[in-house]
């Protein structure tokens, strides 16, 4: 990453924006998926090391990472099967019932 140049950087953040987990890293055949579980693999090692009750932390993220599939687009789905309507949306986001 820290060898992109400008535009570079430009075309990821467009494309994750439009692509999320599967967008493309310029100069690259790796997708943003593909270091994100990079990442949380070195993230594990230095929590295993130092504070291994904390490696359930990492779960969720590993969950999105593994499956390509963000809050957003099960947020989208959700918008879908409601048809867009907003109280039965914001109902099954609700933290409280």
């Amino acid at each position: 990453m820290a060898e992109l140049d400008f535009d570079q950087r430009q075309t990821l953040w467009v494309d994750a924006a439009q692509r999320g987990l599967r967008a493309e890293v310029p100069g690259s055949s790796r997708t943003l998926g593909e270091l994100a579980r990079v990442l949380l693999d070195i993230a594990g090692a230095g929590l295993r090391r130092h504070a291994p009750e904390d490696l359930r932390y990492l779960e969720p993220m590993r969950e999105i990472a593994d499956s390509g599939r963000t809050q957003a687009d099960a947020l989208r789905d959700l918008w879908h099967r409601t048809n867009g309507a907003p109280g039965p949306v914001i109902d099954a986001l609700a933290l409280t019932r």
